[in-house]
């Protein structure tokens, strides 16, 4: 039975900064500037995370927004089957509940 349908805009967006941060955070690092770890490459690493996060979040979560998913919940059917014979004709009867 259909449950009805949700959409997944917070793990669209979870995802989105998750991947940009890093992406950003790699790219900052690949061209902060001098080969040691300094101040300059730890910033350069999180202005590159940072745009590249927010824009990662933004379109994760509009992606998210646009892609639904139905609710299933599984039913359990019992089938009955039940016969008359007390009249002088004869009938079946089979029913589901649901």
């Amino acid at each position: 039975m259909s449950r009805g349908t949700d959409n997944s805009l917070l793990v669209g967006a979870a995802g989105g900064l998750l991947s940009g941060a890093v992406v950003g955070g790699l790219l900052g690092y690949a061209f902060g500037g001098d080969r040691e770890v300094s101040g300059a490459r730890i910033r350069s690493m999180l202005a590159w995370g940072a745009a590249l996060g927010s824009t990662g979040l933004l379109g994760g979560a509009a992606i998210g927004a646009l892609v639904s998913n139905e609710r299933w919940q599984r039913l359990t059917i019992v089938p009955q089957v039940s016969h008359d014979m007390g009249e002088p004709e004869w009938g079946l009867r089979v029913t589901w509940r649901f």
